[in-house]
């Protein structure tokens, strides 16, 4: 790399909306330290509805071999990543291009790293997958891992820790925050007529992809236990996913269900502003950093499951985490509706760590590791 600028490619599947305030402040803050940054996308997953262009990045469409039990995607980059000072790929099975970059990192002519969780969250431990992801876990060049928490598991698994940046996975809160601070009563009442949502009414949010992992059905079965309990409640359910049927039939036959569909930007800012609680009895993800930016705490449960942001929650503090049981979890939300000084100290402690996990941050850590990484080759 010496005598030129350094050339580095990112590869993503697909580009999510919520990425993109990223990738942009990457590629901002890695021009001003002389480094090039490339993007190549492919199209979206199945079912998804966010979208997105980014003018500046390559669109190639994937093309995808369905086998029995996997959808396994190649993305055709090989003449983009050609000549790359490093290709940052996302730790994932089904990307063959990942192994051909191994391959190549064998005969000493392509430098890769894995950007992600370090295993598959939503298996065992020793599951055929994780027993699978570990065989090449540590023969990339680089890694940045998602949390603090995945960098351990990595140095447990042998790989070296120096090598290893954390990058403290997060969204683009700033403007979220900024939506949720500016919506207007007349913005609320507008919104609560439109899903004709009552004034005593408790607001329950959910807000996320709509699959299994998610745990549907015990979403429904809270709210509905809490109705028939005498809380005046609505369950507000907002996204899509291979689950959303689940939701337009609880929503059909019970009226303290309101499913909303996909909402972005503004309009999601204001479906928060009128929730009192985000439910989210299943897999946590990045979701956990909406509950922070919208000042709307978090009730989970002791999932085994969860993804590497689940870590992101303090139990009691920012959010509240119960055991892996319908009672436990109907209690708790019971429990906090009726005491309003915990309430509030989570909302406060929500409004403090949106400081902590922002795009900004991200951003930084990001671009130190790619130039640790520079620094190490030269």
């Amino acid at each position: 790399m010496k005598n030129k600028k350094p050339r580095i490619v990112i590869l993503q599947k697909s580009l999510p909306q919520y990425r993109v305030a990223f990738f942009n402040g990457l590629r901002e803050e890695l021009a001003k330290r002389e480094i090039d940054l490339e993007l190549i996308y492919g199209d979206m997953d199945e079912g998804r509805k966010d979208k997105v262009k980014l003018d500046w990045a390559t669109f190639l469409p994937n093309k995808y071999l369905n086998l029995r039990f996997i959808k396994l995607i190649w993305q055709p980059c090989l003449k983009q990543i050609r000549n790359a000072d490093l290709v940052i790929v996302e730790q994932a099975d089904k990307l063959l291009l990942n192994y051909f970059l191994f391959i190549r990192k064998i005969f000493g002519r392509q430098q890769f790293a894995f950007w992600g969780q370090g295993r598959h969250l939503q298996d065992k431990e020793n599951s055929a997958k994780n027993l699978f992801k570990r065989i090449f876990l540590k023969h990339c060049n680089w890694w940045f891992a998602y949390t603090a928490e995945v960098k351990e598991y990595l140095i447990q698994k042998g790989y070296p820790g120096d090598r290893v940046t954390v990058v403290q996975n997060a969204i683009d809160t700033r403007w979220m925050q900024e939506d949720y601070l500016s919506v207007t009563e007349q913005e609320l009442t507008q919104f609560r007529d439109a899903h004709k949502i009552r004034g005593d009414e408790t607001v329950l949010i959910y807000c996320g992809s709509l699959f299994k992992e998610k745990r549907i059905e015990f979403l429904t079965d809270a709210a509905k236990r809490l109705f028939e309990d005498g809380y005046k409640v609505r369950l507000l359910v907002v996204g899509a996913g291979p689950d959303e049927q689940l939701i337009i039939d609880a929503a059909a036959k019970y009226p303290f269900i309101t499913y909303t569909g996909p909402l972005f930007g503004r309009n999601k800012a204001v479906a928060f502003k009128a929730s009192s609680l985000f439910l989210l009895p299943g897999a946590i993800g990045l979701a956990v950093l909406d509950s922070f930016a919208y000042r709307t705490p978090i009730v989970t449960t002791e999932y085994e499951f969860h993804g590497a942001e689940f870590r992101y929650i303090i139990n009691g503090e920012n959010g509240l985490i119960t055991e892996n049981d319908l009672e436990a979890y109907i209690s708790a939300i019971k429990n906090i509706l009726s005491n309003k000084e915990q309430f509030g100290q989570l909302v406060s402690n929500c409004i403090r760590d949106a400081g902590k996990y922002t795009n900004e941050n991200m951003v930084l850590n990001f671009a130190d590791g790619i130039s640790s990484f520079i620094e190490k080759v030269n």
